[in-house]
C-alpha cells in the first residue's frame, strides 16, 4: 500500500510565488526611497505635477516627432560650430 503526501498544494505554491513577489516589489521601494537622488526626482516631478508644469501624452508624441533624430542636431548648440553627432565635423573650408 503507497501512501502519498502532498507537502503544498497548487494554491499553496501560487501563493509563494505571489509573497515572493511582493517582497521583490517591496525591496525595491525600500531601494528608491533610500536613493537621495532619485527621491529628488521624484519629488521634483511631484511638485511640477501640482504646479501644471505637464503636457500630455499627444503633446508629447507631437513633439518628439517634430525634434531632430539625435543624431542630426548639433554637437555645439548655440555657439555657431557646426558638426552633427552622426558623422565628422565639416568646417566651412570643407564645404
Amino acid at each position: 500500500m503507497s501512501e502519498s503526501r502532498v507537502l503544498l498544494t497548487d494554491e499553496d505554491r501560487f501563493l509563494l510565488i505571489r509573497v515572493s513577489e511582493l517582497l521583490d516589489e517591496v525591496i525595491e521601494t525600500l531601494d528608491i526611497l533610500d536613493d537621495e537622488k532619485a527621491m529628488m526626482s521624484i519629488r521634483e516631478a511631484l511638485r511640477d505635477s501640482r504646479e501644471g508644469r505637464v503636457r500630455g501624452y499627444e503633446e508629447f508624441i507631437a513633439e518628439k516627432r517634430e525634434a531632430p533624430h539625435p543624431s542630426q542636431r548639433s554637437m555645439y548648440p548655440d555657439t555657431g560650430i557646426e558638426g552633427s553627432f552622426g558623422g565628422p565635423h565639416k568646417g566651412k573650408e570643407d564645404r
